[in-house]
C-alpha cells in the first residue's frame, strides 16, 4: 500500500493556495476547508513514503447509503489539501482519479527509515500570518489513515521560536466511510493560555519498548498525555504509552502513522499586530537630541 517515496528536502516548504472553501464533516468533526493547513515540510528526517486514500473526502454518507440521493457534497472537497499532496506527491493515481494522499512516518515496510530507530518530524502551518486561537474545547483535528497508528503532536505559540512539549492522545473516532481516524486536540493541553494563538503544528513518530533510544512514555496512567522520552526527567516514573484506554503499546508495525489531513476546527485569523511602542517620560526625546536639518 506504501507506493510512492516522497522526496521533500529537509526544510523545503511546499504549499497549496487556499482558494476553495466549504464545510465538511468527517469522524464526527465539522470543519471549514479554509482552515486546513496550507504549508508542510519535513522538519527532521529526509524522505518518506506516502500512499493514496481512495475513500477519504470522496463521498457523503447519504450519497452512499440512499439510492435516491444524487448529490455528493464531497464532490467539492479539495483533496489537494491532503497531507501527501500538500507536500508534493503527484495528485493523480495514474487513472485520472483525484485521490487524497497520506504521508507515512517510518514503517516496517521500508528498509530505511525504520520505526523504533529513526525519529521523523513533520511541520505544518497556514498561510503566512495566519494563526489559530485557543478557544473553548478542541481547536484542531488530525486525520490518520486506515488502522490507528499513533503519533505525537507539538505546537508553536505565536511569536515564539520554540515548540511545546509533545503530546500523544488516543483517537477520538474512526470513520468507516472515509477510512480515517480522527484525533482532536485542545490547545490548553499544550499549555497555551485561553485566547493565545499558535502559528505551527508538528507531528512526530513514536517508539515502543523495542526502540533503540527506549520507549516513549506518557505522564498519565491512562496511557495518553505529555510524551516523556528516556532522557527526560521523571522517565522512571512515567507510564506506558497505549493504543487506547486499557490497551497495549503499539507494536512495531503500527508505529508508521499515515498522516492524512490537518485542519483547525474554528477560523484561523491574521496575527495580532504588535502593540505600539509607548515611551515613558524618561524615554521621550529632548529637543537637544533631535537632529533638525535646515
Amino acid at each position: 500500500m506504501k507506493s510512492q517515496i516522497l522526496t521533500v528536502t529537509l526544510g523545503l516548504a511546499l504549499f497549496v493556495s487556499n482558494l476553495s472553501a466549504g464545510v465538511f464533516s468527517i469522524g464526527g468533526f465539522s470543519f471549514d476547508e479554509k482552515n486546513t493547513v496550507t504549508h508542510g515540510l519535513i522538519a527532521q528526517g529526509s524522505s518518506l513514503r506516502g500512499h493514496s486514500s481512495s475513500r477519504f473526502g470522496m463521498f457523503s454518507p447519504d450519497y452512499i447509503s440512499d439510492p435516491n440521493v444524487y448529490t455528493n457534497h464531497f464532490a467539492k472537497f479539495n483533496r489537494s489539501k491532503s497531507i501527501g499532496r500538500l507536500m508534493g506527491m503527484h495528485n493523480k493515481d495514474g487513472l485520472g482519479t483525484d485521490f487524497a494522499r497520506a504521508i507515512s512516518l517510518p514503517t516496517t515496510f521500508d528498509a530505511s527509515p525504520r520505526p523504533n530507530t529513526d525519529r521523523y518530524v513533520l511541520q505544518f502551518a497556514w498561510d503566512e500570518g495566519q494563526t489559530l486561537q485557543n478557544t473553548a474545547g478542541n481547536d484542531f483535528v488530525i486525520f490518520e489513515s486506515a488502522t490507528w497508528e499513533g503519533f505525537a503532536v507539538a505546537v508553536k505559540k505565536e511569536g515564539s521560536t520554540e515548540f511545546s512539549a509533545y503530546r500523544y492522545q488516543f483517537a477520538n473516532s474512526h470513520d468507516e466511510l472515509h477510512v480515517a481516524n480522527a484525533a482532536a486536540f485542545d490547545l490548553s493541553d499544550f499549555g497555551i493560555a485561553d485566547g493565545a494563538r499558535i502559528s505551527a503544528i508538528r507531528i512526530c513518530n513514536l517508539m515502543n519498548s523495542k526502540g533503540v533510544a527506549g520507549a516513549d512514555k506518557v505522564d498519565d496512567s491512562t496511557g495518553q498525555g505529555k510524551v516523556i522520552s528516556e532522557k527526560d526527567p521523571g522517565y522512571d516514573k512515567a507510564y506506558v504509552l497505549r493504543q487506547k484506554l486499557g490497551g497495549e503499546e503499539f507494536p512495531a508495525d503500527q508505529l508508521g502513522a499515515d498522516i492524512l489531513y490537518v485542519t483547525a476546527l474554528h477560523n484561523v485569523e491574521p496575527q495580532k499586530p504588535a502593540a505600539p511602542l509607548q515611551l515613558t517620560p524618561s524615554q521621550e526625546p529632548s529637543v537637544a537630541s533631535v537632529n533638525v536639518s535646515e
